[in-house]
């Protein structure tokens, strides 16, 4: 693309070329016209004629005006830009808002669903890949089971953690990424769990090429890292990735979002014990139904109007408590050390 500075200096020949072909009263620009390239020009050839429309600009004047010129298109982008980040904004909050108006089993439904169709895309069988998305986003509060909801669901669909899927948690580097779906690039899903890759911004390049909605998702790393690592520096993947994140949606790279099926997953206090009963179930599910229902009913009734800590892990470290307790023969006193600890 040709750049303003070399426009600047075309348009000058041009303009001497036309002045000398004029006759000597014509003048070089009308004077009546003069006041309205004032203002930086729309396109580069009217900034460049802002730029000589008087003959006396000096060559420092000159680079001053395309100076100029330059920053008023920059802040007109970046109005834009600002614009279309909150009109997405908008768009992401609107999500959450129904998200919530919905009934906690289906909230919990819809990300069960989504990591399904991530399963999709990494299938052998072209009919099936077809419906498949390479990228689901679950962010939320901690503590409501997204991990869980994720893990349960890509094993009860048949797929083998360390064959078919492998989870990344915490510490993150962009290289550990790039050679991570390099590992996996014949299919598999990565599962990033709070991972802190978010401000690294060679992590956020590759992870978005990776998940790159046109064509074919090629994935590079042009240093001698990879050489190092002996991985190339350019493949074509085709695995998936889910990120589960307690990351608040602003705290989100946009062009992440954008990539990925986004579910914000959130519940109010009254709502998690609602959740809590759903999957009491599944919770040590070797141990008496009844009794893990004791434990959830006395959770609800000294925790429910207080500020105290309450989540999945909380029910899980109480019917723990319980459980010891029946293992040493002690049927009260449970309560106290569910209190104290869970």
């Amino acid at each position: 693309m040709t750049s303003l500075k070399d426009l600047v200096r075309k348009r000058k020949k041009e303009r001497e070329a036309e002045e000398a072909a004029k006759k000597p009263e014509t003048p070089i620009v009308d004077e009546s016209k003069k006041t309205e390239l004032k203002d930086p020009a729309e396109t580069l050839v009217e900034q460049a004629d802002a730029v000589l429309a008087d003959v006396d600009t000096t060559e420092s004047e000159q680079k001053e005006l395309v100076k100029q010129a330059k920053e008023t298109s920059k802040r007109r982008t970046e109005t834009k830009n600002i614009a279309a980040r909150k009109k997405r904004a908008s768009v992401n909050k609107n999500i959450t808002e129904r998200m919530m108006k919905l009934p906690v089993a289906d909230r919990f439904n819809a990300v069960e669903t989504a990591v399904k169709m991530t399963i999709c895309s990494i299938s052998k069988d072209p009919t099936v890949a077809a419906a498949g998305i390479p990228g689901v986003m679950i962010c939320g509060m901690g503590g409501i089971g997204k991990t869980y909801l994720v893990t349960e669901t890509l094993t009860k669909a048949g797929l083998v953690h360390g064959k078919h899927w492998w989870k990344n948690s915490g510490k993150s580097s962009a290289l550990g990424i790039y050679q991570l779906l390099y590992e996996h690039r014949e299919g598999g899903i990565v599962v990033l769990d709070d991972s802190d890759i978010w401000n690294d911004k060679e992590g956020m390049n590759v992870l978005k090429a990776a998940l790159d909605t046109y064509g074919e998702r090629v994935v590079s790393w042009n240093t001698k890292g990879a050489d190092q690592a002996g991985i190339p520096r350019s493949f074509t993947t085709k695995a998936a990735v889910i990120f589960i994140t307690n990351r608040e949606e602003k705290a989100i790279p946009q062009p992440m979002r954008d990539r990925c099926i986004y579910i914000p997953l959130a519940v109010t206090r009254e709502e998690m014990f609602e959740r809590m009963n759903q999957v009491l179930k599944d919770i040590q599910p070797d141990y008496d139904i009844k009794k893990k229902q004791e434990v959830l009913n006395y959770l609800r009734e000294v925790r429910l109007d207080t500020d105290d800590e309450i989540s999945l892990r909380t029910l899980y470290m109480a019917i723990k408590w319980r459980k010891q307790f029946d293992l040493l023969g002690h049927t009260d006193g449970w309560q106290q050390m569910v209190d104290i600890f869970a």
